[in-house]
C-alpha cells in the first residue's frame, strides 16, 4: 500500500462486519487507513472491553463503535477510522506531529481526503487518470460485451436477472438491460421510451474499468501510483466508463468536475443507465 491515497467514503457500521472479509477492496474508500508503529496491546484491551465480538464469533474484537466514529481493526497493527465525526483535520494534525517529533508514539496514516488536495494536484492527477484511460481504449476490442475471456457482464443491472451474457452485440445488450428492468417493474409501461434512449447511438466497445472513483485511485506525492478494483471490468460500450463514475459517486465533492477532463462525457447515456439503476441496484 502506498502512503498515500485518495479516499472518502461513508459505510454504515452494519455493512462494515459483513464486508470484512473483503476488505481489500474497500478499504481505499475509508476515511482514516492508521497503522500503529508497534502493535495494539491497549488498543485491542478496549475493544475486548466494548465486549464485542469479532466477524468469526470468537471473542477477538474487531470494532469499536463509540458513536459518531467507528474503528475497524483490519490485522494487529492497522486500523480504519471512519464515520461523520471523523474529520480531515485529525490526520493532518497526527502527520504534522510525526513529522516535527522523534519518540511521541503517533500512527501512520495511510489514507485521507480527495478534498484535501490543492487544484494543482487534482489537476495533474486528473491529466494522469486522462492518459491511463486513453491507454486502455487503444487496447484491440473483442467482438463482445462482458467481461474478460468471455465472461459474462459483472453489473449490479444483471444481479437477480438470469441472463449476464456475453453480449455478441450492442443491441442484445440493451434488450437484455430493458428485459432485466422489465422483469421488475412490468406494470411499468415504459420499455419503449428507454428502448429510444438506448437506441440513439451506435458505440464502439472498449475496455473499461467500470468503477472510477477516488476510492480506487492511489496517490503519492500528488501522482496515481495505482488503479485498483477491477473486478467489474471488462469490453463495454464506449460510454459505460463515464455513465458508471458519475453514478457510484453520487456528488459528493468536485471529483465529477474533474473527472469529466479524464473522460469523455455521455450525458444521455448516463442519464437513462441512472434511471435503469435506481431500479435495479
Amino acid at each position: 500500500m502506498t502512503d498515500w491515497v485518495d479516499v472518502r467514503r461513508t459505510l454504515s457500521p452494519a455493512s462494515t462486519v459483513s464486508r470484512f472479509g473483503s476488505c481489500r477492496n474497500w478499504i481505499l474508500g475509508l476515511l482514516h487507513v492508521i497503522q500503529f508503529p508497534s502493535g495494539l496491546p491497549v488498543f485491542a484491551r478496549s475493544f475486548a472491553n466494548y465486549g464485542l465480538r469479532g466477524t468469526s464469533g470468537r471473542e477477538k474484537c474487531n470494532m469499536l463503535n463509540p458513536g459518531g466514529v467507528t474503528v475497524l481493526r483490519l490485522s494487529p497493527d492497522m486500523v480504519v477510522k471512519y464515520g461523520p465525526h471523523v474529520t480531515i483535520t485529525e490526520a493532518q494534525s497526527m502527520i504534522f506531529v510525526a513529522e516535527h517529533t522523534k519518540a511521541t508514539p503517533i500512527p501512520k496514516v495511510f489514507a485521507y481526503s480527495w478534498d484535501s488536495y490543492d487544484e494543482l494536484t487534482k489537476t495533474n492527477i486528473v491529466n494522469e487518470l486522462k492518459t491511463y484511460m486513453d491507454e486502455l481504449r487503444e487496447i484491440r476490442s473483442e467482438p463482445y460485451i462482458g467481461s474478460v475471456n468471455k465472461g459474462p457482464v459483472r453489473d449490479q443491472t444483471f444481479d437477480n436477472f438470469h441472463v449476464k451474457g456475453p453480449f455478441e452485440s450492442e443491441e442484445t445488450f440493451n434488450e437484455t438491460i430493458l428485459d432485466a428492468y422489465q422483469a421488475n417493474f412490468p406494470k411499468r409501461h415504459i420499455r419503449s421510451f428507454l428502448a429510444g434512449m438506448l437506441s440513439q447511438k451506435r458505440h464502439s466497445v472498449c475496455f473499461t474499468h467500470a468503477d472510477l472513483r477516488p476510492q480506487n485511485i492511489m496517490v503519492r506525492g500528488g501522482s496515481i501510483t495505482g488503479i485498483i478494483d477491477w473486478e467489474l471490468s471488462g469490453w463495454y460500450p464506449e460510454y459505460w466508463e463515464f455513465a458508471k463514475a458519475l453514478y457510484v459517486w453520487r456528488w459528493q465533492n468536485d471529483w465529477v468536475d474533474y473527472l469529466t477532463k479524464a473522460l469523455e462525457p455521455y450525458y444521455n447515456e448516463y442519464a437513462v443507465h441512472s434511471f435503469v439503476a435506481e431500479a435495479l441496484w
